[in-house]
């Protein structure tokens, strides 16, 4: 009986300590986290490092592989999306997007990922085919959503260059 006691006192000692190996991974993760958003977050030229940012993104995305139902994960992937797209990495910011739909579908914020993935379709990649049909989601999706209204104007402006808007809202202003 002692044998069994002790051997139940070791397996709980060598799960509580890979608990709490994980607990330390899952610190470290967030204070890199922490320690790299204040580096870049407190730059009042509000510029971000191209190299700071993208090993920002990368802990995000190791954040919400480690912890797939921590409801922090999608959030630290929306914002490594949003820093992408400002240090003009399209495709990390798509990927975290995507990251974000096939992951955190009922994510409370999933009008914002289909908005930003529909804008990198159009400007980033020229894609206006896959942009519509972000928008278009979007549309259906999201009915009530602040985003719904800008996408249907961004499909009805959808690849005219910056030159050609400002002509039609010109001209929409003159039968105005």
């Amino acid at each position: 009986m002692k044998k069994f006691i002790f051997g139940l006192a070791i397996a709980s000692i060598g799960t509580l300590s890979s608990c709490i190996v994980t607990d330390n991974k899952k610190d470290d993760i967030l204070d890199s986290i922490h320690t790299i958003e204040t580096e870049i977050f407190e730059n009042t030229e509000n510029k971000i490092e191209t190299l700071k940012g993208i090993e920002l993104i990368e802990l995000y995305q190791k954040w919400a592989e480690a912890h797939p139902n921590d409801e922090q994960s999608p959030k630290f992937l929306l914002k490594g999306a949003d820093i992408a797209i400002h240090i003009k990495e399209p495709g990390k910011a798509m990927v975290c997007l995507k990251k974000i739909e096939d992951n955190f579908s009922e994510f409370e914020k999933m009008d914002c990922c289909c908005f930003l993935k529909a804008h990198l379709y159009e400007d980033h990649f020229q894609d206006y085919e896959k942009a519509k049909a972000c928008y278009e989601e979007i549309i259906e999706k999201y009915p009530d959503s602040d985003f719904a209204d800008d996408a249907q104007a961004s499909i009805q402006n959808l690849g005219l260059t910056p030159e050609q808007l400002i002509q039609k809202f010109q001209e929409k202003n003159k039968t105005n």
